[in-house]
């Protein structure tokens, strides 16, 4: 009964058996620039965005302009500039 309730419990709040059905998030990284090891935190953090299931991540570096169809169809934009 115990194990029931906390799968209806962690399904309605998105964390279950439920949430994985769902398409990932369309997320896009920005990097290239700044003066940090962008080359080393980028993987790092596309890594732990995609390791819990809910992004799918793409990496744009250093373009000249953002294109907007590179960037029109994502629903978490991020940098690591």
């Amino acid at each position: 009964m115990k194990t029931a309730v906390w799968t209806v419990l962690l399904a309605l709040a998105g964390l279950g058996p439920a949430a994985s059905t769902a398409a990932p998030i369309a997320a896009l990284i920005i990097d290239g620039q700044n003066n940090h090891d962008w080359k080393s935190t980028t993987p790092a953090l596309k890594k732990i965005l995609e390791d819990g299931g809910l992004f799918q991540v793409d990496v744009l570096t250093t373009p000249p302009k953002v294109a907007t169809s590179a960037s029109s169809n994502r629903n978490l934009p991020g940098t690591a500039w």
